[in-house]
């Protein structure tokens, strides 16, 4: 949850510089630098590559971590209980269940964080604590 949380006020703030969200999977490393200019339509890795958040294999976490337009109105890579246009960025369990347990219980979880911070939980995780 927290780096869907980190993932959401980085994506905030690179609105705030640049007028529209980043938006698609952080994927790999991420590599490269950002583009000048961005575009119309900039990937959630332009986060990385424009400072917004650190470099790390983003593949490697057993999540797929989303950046998301919260101004669009299409569907989200990560459904739940808010308005679509409301996430700014989500994760999805992405390798089943939990490495540390033999449970199956976290195999749906996630996260979603809506455009004023507030953490959503699908899939059956826990609800954030107020």
């Amino acid at each position: 949850m927290s780096f869907v949380k980190v993932i959401a006020s980085a994506n905030r703030m690179f609105r705030l510089d640049n007028g529209i969200y980043a938006r698609n999977v952080l994927k790999g490393t991420c590599a490269g630098s950002c583009p000048s200019p961005l575009g119309s339509a900039p990937e959630g890795c332009e986060l990385v590559r424009c400072k917004y958040l650190g470099a790390q294999d983003w593949s490697s976490l057993g999540y797929t971590y989303n950046a998301i337009n919260g101004d669009a109105t299409t569907s989200s890579p990560c459904q739940g209980s808010a308005p679509v246009n409301n996430y700014v960025a989500c994760a999805k369990r992405s390798v089943g269940e939990s490495p540390c347990t033999d449970k199956k219980t976290y195999k749906a979880w996630g996260y979603a964080v809506d455009r004023n911070g507030n953490v959503i939980s699908l899939g059956g995780a826990p609800q954030p604590k107020s």
